[in-house]
């Protein structure tokens, strides 16, 4: 009975051990990001593949843009979104230097698949919803939340 008690013991303590791996945090500090993307209207250049948008200035009272405005973009699948909408939304402010708006801010490439620092120098793929950076730096871009409201209107959160 005692061995057993012993075994239970320990297999709790690994599993709580194991469950307190660090999430990963942005040094981009939080700020409220709610903004509605018309494909309609206003936003009609997202309805393509590859397309990207930034926007540092609300269009709306209630539009918030998080810490250095938004850039979104029209991506390609990344297993959960099979549509020709994929649309992901980033934090225009560079992880790496940390200053807002109208500070150091990413900028897309000429091939929009790209968002590239002009300080650092660091590259970010934005096609698939990561922003993962591509020569080894270690922040990736901040990503927000984009859910479909209906059939062309889109929300960013955080």
């Amino acid at each position: 009975m005692e061995i057993k008690r012993t075994l239970l013991i320990m297999i709790l303590l690994a599993g709580f051990a194991l469950s307190c791996e660090d999430e990963y945090t942005s040094p981009i500090p939080w700020f409220e990001v709610n903004l509605v993307l018309n494909l309609n209207l206003q936003d009609k250049e997202l309805n393509s593949q590859g397309t990207i948008k930034t926007i540092t200035a609300r269009r709306l009272e209630t539009d918030r843009l998080g810490y250095g405005g938004l850039l979104i973009i029209n991506g390609y699948p990344n297993g959960q979104n099979r549509s020709d909408i994929n649309l992901y939304a980033y934090d225009l402010s560079c992880p790496n230097e940390k200053i807002p708006s109208p500070g150091i801010t990413v900028e897309p490439d000429t091939s929009n698949m790209f968002a590239v620092c002009p300080r650092c120098g660091e590259v970010y793929d934005i096609t698939l919803g990561y922003g993962n950076p591509q020569h080894g730096q270690k922040h990736s871009l901040k990503t927000y939340r984009v859910t479909k409201m209906s059939e062309k209107q889109y929300r960013v959160t955080n």
